[in-house]
């Protein structure tokens, strides 16, 4: 019994009377990836030999068959007729975890939604199934894991980090192999141009996100300038507002046209419909919007009911019908008193 056993072990069964007969079947081992083979019987003593066991890997060993000297089966003079083992480790053995995407790492951002920051671990011993592994994480780490599945969930939503935190998952075999997974949490999600457009479907799908705007972005340089507002407001009970942090970085956004939002009533406009949380340090040059039917228009939000900071537009054209302004179409004044407007400004 016990760990680190041999990959060629002896095998050894004592019984409180003479054996008559035993063969090499009468050892069956679980998984049989292995050889067995009767070396002797010796009075009440019958000894096997068995080869090609995997390391690092569970066994269940278990004895029938064997009879005494009147023909009689055998029972060993043990609690049962089975017994387990683990093979021990060795130079070549290979431990290893990995999400299902085939990665030892995993980068997960502060705000973003759970279902967003959730992968699943699969541990492996040699290429193959590791068996029953432990998972052990930090205290207080933000990440939790379900041993019998590996989902790993890095509880982000309301994490607001300044600074990069790592986090190691640790995997162990039975056989006391252990593997590391790494997690990383970014206090902000970076955009870049190459990447834009599935940064912003990002931004949609975690409105409570932190993105940072990594360097200047020409919308048209693709030909297509179109952006649909993030968030949307319908009304006082039925709203997805943009709760998180939009840093620009001081970086800008230009030539671009925004199209009326896709809520039914189609009314709030700008970069964000509906603005609850903080967007900051953004330039935006040459933006435009052109519908004489659509409420609530501001190149940078429709709506605003909380923090809009040095944030400058310029080369702007907006036509709507009502409540239209070049940064912000309206403030929601039933807000709170702490929202304010800073350091922001219009040009052209």
């Amino acid at each position: 019994t016990g760990t680190g056993i041999s990959t060629n072990p002896a095998v050894t069964v004592t019984f409180d009377e003479d054996i008559g007969y035993a063969d090499s079947s009468c050892l069956k081992l679980l998984p049989d990836d292995g050889k067995v083979k009767l070396v002797s019987i010796d009075g009440k003593v019958v000894r096997f030999a068995v080869s090609g066991l995997k390391t690092s890997i569970p066994y269940t060993a278990t004895v029938s068959g064997i009879k005494d000297i009147a023909g009689n089966p055998m029972l060993p003079n043990l609690p049962n007729s089975s017994i387990s083992f683990t093979t021990r480790s060795d130079g070549n053995t290979k431990f290893e975890v990995k999400d299902d995407k085939g990665n030892t790492s995993y980068t997960a951002y502060c705000g973003f939604e759970n279902d967003n920051s959730t992968v699943t671990l699969k541990a492996t011993l040699n290429g193959g199934d590791a068996g029953v592994v432990t998972y052990t994480i930090p205290q207080n780490s933000d990440v939790s894991i379900d041993s019998s599945t590996g989902k790993l969930t890095v509880n982000t939503y309301n994490l607001k980090y300044e600074t990069t935190k790592n986090i190691t998952v640790t995997a162990t075999s039975s056989s006391n192999d252990t593997a590391e997974f790494y997690v990383t949490i970014e206090p902000y999600y970076p955009i870049y141009s190459a990447t834009r457009n599935a940064d912003l479907v990002m931004i949609t799908k975690n409105l409570n996100g932190r993105f940072k705007l990594m360097e200047d972005i020409n919308i048209n340089d693709n030909g297509n300038n179109n952006m649909y507002p993030i968030g949307s407001y319908t009304d006082a009970y039925n709203n997805n507002p943009f709760t998180g942090i939009f840093d620009g970085g001081d970086k800008t956004l230009s030539n671009f046209k925004i199209l009326a939002g896709q809520t039914n009533d189609k009314n709030y406009a700008g970069l964000f419909a509906y603005n609850k949380g903080t967007i900051k340090n953004l330039k935006v040059d040459s933006a435009s919007f052109d519908n004489d039917i659509i409420d609530y228009v501001g190149i940078i939000c429709g709506l605003n009911s909380n923090n809009i900071e040095n944030c400058h537009i310029t080369n702007v054209s907006i036509k709507a019908r009502r409540y239209v302004g070049g940064l912000i179409g309206s403030i929601d004044t039933l807000t709170g008193s702490d929202k304010k407007v800073l350091s922001s400004s219009v040009e052209g």
